[in-house]
């Protein structure tokens, strides 16, 4: 299926998920004040935004944690956030499954 469809597989694809996703939360009623929605790897803050206030369904009454290990892409996030007035705290973190001291970043490892 993949290899079929990997041209529906692509950073840009998420954007959508995200809006579905959103929509998701605001249905169950999981976009409220004392809501939390966690985001490994908020793409610069493209999709951290677009989750939190896009469509219809924003979510943006929620709190946000979001997560990235690459630095620079967590400074615009932070940016865009602040730009959004979005309430989140946003983290230098990675996440794997398993324990690990360092990884490497971007494919590089």
């Amino acid at each position: 299926y993949l290899e079929k469809a990997e041209s529906e597989f692509h950073n840009s694809a998420d954007f959508s998920a995200a809006d579905r996703l959103a929509s998701a939360l605001a249905a169950g009623g999981l976009c409220s004040p004392d809501s939390v929605v966690v985001v490994v790897g908020v793409n610069e803050g493209q999709y951290l935004v677009t989750l939190m206030t896009a469509g219809s369904f924003a979510c943006s009454a929620a709190f946000a944690y979001g997560f990235d290990i690459q630095e620079e892409a967590l400074v615009l996030a932070r940016r865009r956030a602040m730009l959004a007035e979005l309430r989140c705290e946003l983290l230098n973190l990675g996440i794997s499954n398993e324990d690990k001291d360092s990884e490497g970043v971007g494919g590089l490892g």
